[in-house]
């Protein structure tokens, strides 16, 4: 039952802009139809349209004349509001180009120091009717993780093995590799001149390229679903 403050809240919303943010926060997890969207946001199709319409008018949202996506527009947007843009837009046209030439997901990740992760800050959608998805603000550990392993490599090796020694080495799966000796074998790979980081996870789940933009703080991703 719906108590009386959540209906003053509705009350006060201006709803075509309430539809028009929830539509957006639900094609940022992956493109949709107008049937799924209205079903998501629990909106009348009809209602929808002209919110639609005009997200996709403005260049936040994109229609291929049956799925909507997160349009250009938006992912700039976010970009301003999560900081270091500039890394962002310097990427954005490789970012495309990946996804295009893929048609896979690709994503932009930097090095968190304070937590030692990789987080996904910018993502640009592929063509596939099927992709793995990753949400914007996700986080991977550094040693478990493609990404996190080539941020792992541009680090001195007295912080990769500070952090060997400080960070519970857990296997997620029976075959993540755990083990100091066989991480630091990765990351003398990923070191070598001109290499191009290319792994498949063994527990079949999906495919990873990633490759350093910088010297120790961003990695592009292209996240492949498995045929």
């Amino acid at each position: 039952m719906r108590d009386d403050n959540t209906e003053q809240k509705d009350r006060t919303l201006l709803r075509p802009l309430e539809r028009g943010l929830r539509t957006l926060a639900f094609l940022a997890d992956q493109p949709a139809s107008l049937s799924e969207i209205a079903r998501a946001i629990d909106a009348p199709k009809s209602s929808l349209i002209s919110v639609l319409q005009t997200l996709v008018t403005l260049g936040y949202a994109d229609h291929d004349g049956k799925l909507y996506k997160v349009g250009r527009q938006a992912t700039t947007l976010a970009a301003r509001l999560m900081g270091n843009s500039s890394v962002f837009y310097a990427a954005l046209p490789a970012l495309e180009a990946l996804a295009v030439a893929s048609g896979e997901n690709v994503a932009l990740a930097r090095f968190d120091v304070d937590a030692q992760k990789l987080v996904y800050t910018h993502k640009v959608e592929g063509t596939h009717r099927i992709r793995l998805n990753i949400e914007i603000g996700a986080q991977r550990n550094l040693y478990s993780s493609n990404g996190g392993r080539v941020i792992l490599a541009h680090q001195p090796d007295e912080w990769i093995e500070s952090y060997f020694r400080e960070t519970e080495l857990k296997a997620y799966t029976t075959h993540t590799v755990a083990d100091p000796k066989l991480l630091w074998e990765e990351v003398r790979k990923i070191r070598e001149p001109r290499h191009f980081f290319s792994s498949i996870s063994k527990s079949r789940s999906w495919v990873s390229n990633t490759k350093s933009i910088s010297r120790s703080r961003y990695v592009v991703s292209i996240i492949i679903n498995p045929a």
